[in-house]
């Protein structure tokens, strides 16, 4: 395929389903980019096999075309939440305040197993602390009769 053909085919695929201005700056940069390749020393017909098929080429560039304006458009989008929202950061925001919240609750849970612990040992430190001075009194006499 010539480069002719090549941005024939692309202008054919083009046409009508975006702006004449992207078609004419598409046209105008891969006319350039394949000769601009071509003086690096490819052929035009590699540079052209590179690319690819013109009509695959014109799908990406009508689709990104059409995410670019949906995006300046001001019309409600669906968040994370399914709530309607003017913009995506509306979503983040609320994505970063379930992070907080798990975070909390992690914080919180943690804070109650240490609360739980302490009143345990608080319940069996009356029992513990008697045992544990005995036992270290046995110790004590024990090393006291090998010297």
């Amino acid at each position: 395929m010539s480069r002719e053909e090549f941005l024939t085919e692309l202008r054919k695929a083009l046409q009508g389903r975006v702006s004449q201005q992207t078609v004419n700056d598409n046209l105008r940069y891969y006319e350039e980019y394949i000769l601009t390749e071509s003086h690096k020393g490819k052929t035009e017909a590699e540079v052209i096999a590179e690319l690819g098929n013109p009509r695959l080429l014109a799908k990406s560039i009508i689709d990104a075309e059409n995410a670019t304006a949906e995006k300046t458009t001001a019309e409600p989008q669906k968040g994370m939440d399914g709530q309607e929202t003017a913009s995506g950061e509306y979503s983040f925001k609320k994505i970063k305040i379930r992070i907080w919240l798990i975070l909390a609750t992690v914080f919180l849970f943690v804070i109650l197993l240490i609360i739980l612990l302490a009143q345990v040992v608080a319940f069996l430190l009356p029992v513990l602390l008697p045992v544990a001075i005995i036992f270290f009194l046995f110790i004590a006499m024990g090393m006291n009769k090998r010297f």
